[in-house]
């Protein structure tokens, strides 16, 4: 997740500090371009092709290439320094000193001071998977200019339903997280209804109190059109025109403003004895054991 709309205290305190001169709530991140560029030197591929084994893939939104409802024209973000680069000069976010060891400087980007360093913290959990997939996309952000803090954190603390958690408090600046896809494309994951915020304070984007701290549009995102296109799918039934029209609008939105950028799909691994029957990994079940009832072995396999 990108922090697009931080908590005010951590916008005028924590490392965005000084970043939102021209007053509109936003951090960096505000700017789809500073995002795409971000996805753009990100080796998901090779966290793939390491981490994974190879044994995963890439994604460009939030269900995977398999689903049914998958937009093929969907936005594809490779990893590409050169045209990350050349989207960071178009932003103002410059190399002035021609050393690609230091981060890169603002220079007449918006909202941001002159000279302020392209340095953010990214965060996660202190899973042994997740250090390692950042260790790798740290790297490679720092090719394109970019300095990051690898930040790690206890999943208590991580995912801490409180106003002062990082996510779910909104006070930190790229976090990384697991979510759980499902038969239904989750486009409701971005939409204002599921900003956290305090409830005896009024969500500017529904006209409506906060419903809680610990809900899932942790970095703020609100995109009018977008959620148009989720609520079409949403109020829709399966197979009908505007299910189907607002589930792919949705991820084509998705693809162009990146709220968050999609890593990879986590492995599911199990292992059975060799005369063992009926047991079926299922990518739209949570857990392996959803048939228990038809599992059998050797002679109850006949």
């Amino acid at each position: 997740d990108f922090n697009v709309r931080p908590w005010e205290d951590y916008l005028n305190s924590g490392s965005f500090s000084g970043w939102d001169q021209d007053g509109d709530g936003l951090g960096p991140f505000g700017d789809a371009r500073l995002r795409q560029a971000v996805a753009m030197c990100m080796d998901r591929q090779a966290v793939v092709d390491t981490v994974m084994f190879g044994q995963s893939v890439v994604l460009d939104v939030y269900i995977p290439p398999e689903h049914p409802l998958f937009n093929t024209e969907a936005n594809h973000y490779d990893f590409d320094v050169d045209a990350a680069t050349a989207l960071l000069d178009e932003i103002g976010w410059v190399d002035d000193d021609g050393d690609p060891a230091t981060p890169r400087v603002a220079s007449g980007v918006t909202g941001v001071p002159d000279g302020t360093p392209l340095e953010f913290n990214y965060g996660t959990t202190t899973a042994t998977q997740r250090q390692q997939a950042t260790a790798i996309m740290g790297e490679s952000m720092a090719q394109c200019g970019m300095k990051v803090n690898l930040e790690y954190y206890p999943a208590s603390e991580w995912f801490e339903d409180s106003p002062e958690a990082p996510m779910a408090g909104r006070r930190y600046d790229l976090g990384q997280f697991a979510w759980l896809a499902s038969v239904e494309p989750s486009c409701d994951a971005y939409i204002a209804e599921g900003i956290p915020g305090p409830t005896d304070q009024i969500n500017p984007f529904t006209g409506n109190p906060y419903v809680e701290w610990q809900i899932w549009n942790w970095g703020g995102y609100y995109n009018e059109e977008y959620e148009a296109a989720c609520a079409m799918a949403i109020q829709g039934l399966p197979g009908q025109d505007n299910y189907v029209n607002g589930h792919l609008e949705s991820q084509r939105i998705f693809s162009e403003d990146l709220p968050v950028v999609p890593l990879y799909v986590r492995l599911k691994l199990a292992a059975t004895r060799p005369d063992f029957c009926n047991f079926i990994m299922d990518p739209t079940n949570n857990s392996e054991f959803f048939n228990l009832e038809e599992f059998g072995y050797g002679a109850h396999c006949e």
